[in-house]
């Protein structure tokens, strides 16, 4: 667990490159360490402990360079810049100096969360077990309306909600066509910073 978690806070630092390269990556390291590489693939402990632990670690490496840098180190991290953005807030070297304690709110929270996190999902682990048996057919209904909802409810516009439908099919068809998505969201969120500027300038 500690090694992979390592693995996958270093592989978060990377921009763009996300938390399925880190678990490949601790996944592969933890078998070539293992005394029994052979039971890999059949779902064992160390197999499952390793990737499972460097997903998670990487959330926190991807913070990294956002709150260091203003880069995003993943899709997630690319949504937060947004978000910062738009309460005028800019990530990188200069919010610690104009905003210190939103930087320092950012990280108080990731430890305060993971503690928590801990916590309630050691006691609901059996739960949350059983969402796996629930058919997709009832899952994505609700995903969708809330999509919905919350895209309509940032400026109450009905071409809003078109136009994620629009990217929903875009990101559809990339899937299948087996695209990352990943560089796709952090590059819309960082070319309005350049252009911006170079029009200041």
């Amino acid at each position: 667990m500690l090694r992979s978690s390592l693995i996958g806070t270093w592989i978060g630092i990377l921009p763009g490159v996300g938390a399925q390269i880190g678990s490949v990556v601790a996944y592969g390291a933890e078998r070539q360490f293992s005394k029994t590489p052979d039971k890999f693939g059949t779902g064992c402990e160390e197999g499952v402990v390793a990737s499972e632990a460097a997903n998670n670690a990487t959330i926190g490496g991807a913070l990294i360079p956002l709150i260091a840098m203003g880069i995003p180190g993943s899709v997630i991290d690319a949504i937060l810049i947004g978000a910062l953005m738009i309460h005028q807030l800019q990530p990188g070297p200069l919010l610690f100096t104009t905003h210190p304690h939103i930087a320092h709110a950012i990280m108080g929270a990731m430890l305060i969360s993971t503690v928590l996190s801990y916590v309630m999902l050691t006691g609901a682990v059996k739960g949350i077990a059983q969402l796996m048996y629930l058919r997709r057919a009832y899952l994505f209904p609700v995903i969708i309306v809330f999509c919905v909802i919350g895209t309509y409810a940032l400026n109450n516009r009905v071409f809003d909600v078109w136009v994620m439908l629009g990217f929903g099919v875009i990101g559809y068809c990339l899937e299948r066509c087996r695209v990352p998505l990943g560089p796709f969201v952090i590059g819309l969120v960082l070319a309005p910073i350049p252009r911006s500027n170079c029009a200041r300038d």
